[in-house]
């Protein structure tokens, strides 16, 4: 039900928004929203005013219809208050429109923010950062020389900054920090840098007891080596970037399972999980003979440049997946039979036409599965 203090206001509010429909139509109000669009400070940043009170970005007859139903569902909500004289009521709305008509209007106040980004006690440059408003505002900027970022004009709010990490060489945390600006400036937690070292390791099992002597081929962003398991079945490899890698082990006479994984390694050490070795069953005479393999794969690209360090994963009569090389390429080694090939893109902003491929293998290899990426990068070096 609507308060009596309600009622008392709504004949005057009729009143108000019959002369807004008379002022709008008498005035030619279009040259003064185009100019007040096209205000910029003097850091260039469009400047936003009190007048907006919808935050469509204008100042129009919108405005005053806003904050007369502010008023009405709360007269006592101080920004309904226009004119400050204490209280919501028809003057407000009347002063709000003379203004906005007259292009008096009142710039929003807006404040710095600012934070650095160290790695080891030092400035760290070029690292990117987002910074994005409860209410949808978005902009990027990078750090400097000193590890220092700035943006100047936001408006008081909550915002969270978030690194953009564009290198395969560090890491960089917290993963986001969440600030408001409250009627002064705000100084940003430093975010801390760390260069990328990890390890991976695991070990590959037959049954539950671990396999000596297989060859482990690891590939990926610098890197493309082979290692030998101990008499536990275990591997292990240091000193690895924030990176995708293609793990694929061999040892004659043995299937495995998974043949081919892609490890993700981002700001810590992993341990792959374990890998199942069978022993290939002698082929006797009349018998089942082992299956013939045939390359599967293709390449993965955005308009002429390779993607690089993208997971390609396959299902099917068998499952496995691995990662693109340094031109772009990937490739399988399956029995015959029926498979799927999907990428994992880098970033997941990216996709990939076409999203899947199915194809049958039968006698024969398949190397010109492609696939082609757009949207927002993939594979990008950068510090």
């Amino acid at each position: 039900m609507m308060s009596a203090r309600h009622f008392k206001f709504f004949p005057p509010a009729v009143t108000v928004l019959i002369t807004l429909m008379f002022l709008f139509t008498t005035a030619n109000l279009g040259t003064n929203i185009l100019a007040q669009e096209e205000d910029e400070d003097e850091n260039g940043a469009e400047v936003a005013y009190i007048e907006d009170i919808n935050e469509d970005g204008e100042t129009d007859v919108s405005d005053a219809i806003a904050l007369l139903l502010r008023g009405l569902e709360d007269p006592d909500d101080p920004e309904a208050d226009y004119n400050g004289d204490g209280e919501f009521n028809v003057l407000d709305v009347v002063s709000l429109l003379i203004n906005i008509r007259n292009g008096n209007l009142t710039p929003l106040p807006t404040f710095p923010l600012i934070g650095r980004v160290l790695e080891s006690g030092q400035g760290l440059a070029g690292v990117e950062f987002s910074i994005v408003s409860s209410k949808g505002f978005y902009t990027r900027v990078a750090s400097d020389t000193a590890g220092m970022f700035r943006v100047d004009s936001l408006r008081e709010g909550t915002y969270v900054v978030q690194p953009i990490i564009r290198t395969y060489y560090y890491t960089v945390n917290p993963d986001s920090i969440t600030v408001t600006i409250e009627g002064d400036s705000v100084i940003v937690p430093d975010f801390q840098a760390t260069l990328a070292a990890y390890t991976m390791s695991g070990r590959i099992l037959v049954d539950s007891t671990g396999l000596a002597e297989v060859t482990v081929s690891i590939k990926g962003i610098d890197l493309d080596t082979t290692l030998v398991t101990d008499a536990n079945g275990k591997f292990r490899i240091e000193n690895l970037l924030n990176a995708r890698y293609a793990v694929v082990p061999q040892k004659t006479d043995y299937t495995f399972t998974p043949f081919s994984l892609s490890v993700e390694v981002h700001g810590d050490s992993v341990i792959v999980p374990d890998i199942k070795a069978a022993p290939v069953s002698p082929v006797t005479p009349g018998g089942p003979s082992i299956p013939t393999l045939y390359k599967l794969g293709g390449r993965i690209y955005c308009t002429v440049q390779p993607l690089i360090n993208v997971t390609m994963v396959l299902i099917g009569d068998k499952e496995a997946s691995t990662v693109t090389d340094a031109n772009g390429f990937y490739m399988f080694l399956v029995p015959n039979g029926e498979y799927t090939i999907f990428g994992i893109p880098i970033p997941t902003l990216q996709v990939f036409n076409p999203t899947s491929t199915t194809v049958t293998v039968k006698g024969a290899d398949i190397t010109n599965v492609d696939f082609y990426g757009f949207g927002a990068g993939g594979g990008v070096e950068g510090l």
